[in-house]
């Protein structure tokens, strides 16, 4: 998203609190959100991010991060230099190190800080994550909240959501009308209004849209554009070809994730090989041993049990061993 996507929509009612959920979205997500159990069908419990979550969250926040950085090095050298001395950021780190420094200070509020006092365009995009997963592990809830939260926290935004067959898209957008319906009354100043709701979504109040389409339907991705798009089971759709249109037509700050189960080399699981990309390995249980190995220049972290391993991948569009 660009700097204007992250700011305190309405904070002069809406207070600091709001600014502190813009920023932290683990925090967003307990207070905000609720989701259904799950062994406990039927009951709403806050959405506590597990151990899978939270390593899906650091990977974005710190791709997120990345591109910032990359992108104010890629603009004016003297809204480079002013950006970063108004972050408290020492001009002679490596590139790696100043993004470590953004990821630290939180990746909103340095957009938001660098917009406010000195006006500078910057993006945390474009960000294309690729997720394998094992079954249950929290993946699609996780994205599908964050994705929410930050269409009701930002002015027209665009978020859609791919699911491969009917039935799962239903099951989709039950998520998105259990985070609407069951918003805690506490915090309900914070939530945007929906001015429609559709079979398949919602439009709120601040001109910012939801939407939940299914894979090959009539309704797909083709010929529209979207700011945040969720591709759910990737490896089970009939065809790539949707994906492939939403990506070609995405704006140059949009975050796109993929996540699958397993079902072999498909759509966008086929890596090239010449990709620069960020792989971190989180299997659904974590275990003390963590193996940490190099290679092609791009940086491998990751934790196994029973020889399982569940890679979430970053592509980014600059080389690995900047990320290194």
């Amino acid at each position: 998203m660009s700097h204007s996507d992250v700011n305190q929509t309405g904070a002069g009612t809406s207070g600091k609190q709001l600014g502190t959920f813009i920023r932290n979205k683990p925090l967003a997500m307990e207070q905000l959100i609720r989701v259904e159990h799950r062994d406990k069908r039927g009951e709403l419990v806050p959405l506590k991010l597990n151990t899978c979550q939270t390593k899906l969250h650091e990977l974005i926040e710190r791709t997120r991060a990345f591109r910032v950085v990359k992108n104010l090095l890629l603009g004016d050298k003297d809204k480079y230099e002013r950006a970063f001395k108004r972050l408290g950021i020492d001009l002679g780190l490596k590139f790696s190190e100043k993004v470590q420094a953004v990821y630290d200070k939180n990746v909103d509020h340095a957009m938001r800080l660098v917009h406010k006092h000195h006006g500078i365009e910057t993006s945390d995009g474009p960000c294309r994550i690729v997720v394998t997963k094992c079954r249950r592990a929290g993946v699609s809830s996780y994205v599908e909240a964050r994705f929410f939260l930050d269409a009701n926290f930002a002015d027209n935004l665009s978020v859609m959501v791919m699911a491969h067959k009917g039935p799962n898209a239903r099951r989709v957008f039950k998520y998105a009308s259990d985070f609407y319906k069951y918003w805690p009354a506490k915090w309900d100043k914070y939530r945007k209004k929906a001015d429609y709701k559709t079979k398949d979504g919602y439009t709120f109040e601040n001109n910012s849209r939801y939407q939940v389409l299914t894979a090959g339907g009539r309704e797909s991705a083709r010929g529209d554009q979207y700011d945040l798009m969720h591709y759910s089971e990737t490896a089970f759709y009939e065809s790539y070809q949707e994906v492939n249109a939403a990506l070609t037509a995405a704006p140059p700050h949009a975050m796109c994730i993929e996540e699958s189960t397993g079902n072999g080399p498909r759509g966008g699981f086929m890596i090239g090989g010449n990709e620069p990309w960020l792989s971190m390995m989180s299997s659904w249980h974590t275990t003390k041993k963590t193996e940490r190995s190099w290679r092609d220049g791009t940086a491998t972290y990751g934790s196994s049990m029973g020889g399982f391993r569940s890679p979430l991948t970053a592509w980014t569009y600059s080389t690995s061993n900047e990320i290194s």
